[in-house]
């Protein structure tokens, strides 16, 4: 089994972002994505 990609995020626009650029480096190498969300 291949890592995953981990992103994090808590909601802002800029941390969605990175989901979809995580995204986008994880399809093309078939990597599986693994997206944290974060809250205080």
């Amino acid at each position: 089994m291949l890592p995953p990609i981990v992103v994090g995020a808590d909601g802002s626009e800029g941390s969605l972002g990175a989901i979809d650029r995580a995204a986008d480096a994880a399809a093309p190498h078939g990597l599986p994505l693994r997206p944290v969300h974060a809250c205080l």
